[in-house]
């Protein structure tokens, strides 16, 4: 499919079959569940899928979900843009369909009615890509002074506590 907006619905089976792929974005405003939980904001999702079959007959999907995250680090609360990037290993089967054996690293999507919706799929794998505790590489942690009710700079680094032993030992 071209390049531009990702379609609302495919249907798996049939891109299965053709051993199509599927390439587009989703725009921040079709993205209820991020704004939900406060991850932050994202301009765009960017979104590359491959639908196939394996050497099993079974419907694979798989591909990469990319976009940049607008949060806060964890540690020191200021802005954090964070690339996010996802690869997508997922097993299409019809609902109510018994579970077929897959190894670890696929996860199975069930499919109603022969159709799948992509936003809340591409939606769950940014989220399950998020690392946890979203940080900056290197930032200075931020120290809150509970008496003083505000968060202040992290202290410089405390004396060693053997110096004064050290200045004992010169003076003999």
């Amino acid at each position: 499919m071209s390049r531009g907006s990702l379609p609302i619905y495919v249907e798996p089976f049939r891109l299965c079959d053709a051993n199509a792929s599927v390439s587009g974005s989703v725009a921040e405003k079709q993205l209820e569940r991020i704004r939900e939980f406060s991850v932050g904001t994202t301009d765009r999702i960017d979104v590359n899928l491959k639908f196939w079959r394996d050497e099993e007959g079974r419907n694979r999907i798989g591909g990469t979900i990319d976009t940049v995250m607008h949060t806060t680090c964890e540690r020191c609360l200021a802005p954090l843009d964070l690339k996010v990037h996802a690869d997508v290993s997922l097993l299409a089967i019809a609902a109510g369909a018994s579970l077929p054996n897959a190894a670890d690293d696929v996860n199975i999507v069930e499919v109603e009615d022969e159709r799948l919706s992509l936003v809340p799929l591409v939606e769950e794998e940014v989220l399950l890509a998020i690392p946890q505790f979203p940080a900056h590489e290197s930032c200075d942690m931020v120290a809150y002074d509970r008496e003083a009710g505000s968060s202040q700079a992290k202290p410089e680094a405390k004396a060693n506590p053997f110096d004064v032993l050290a200045a004992l030992k010169r003076k003999d």
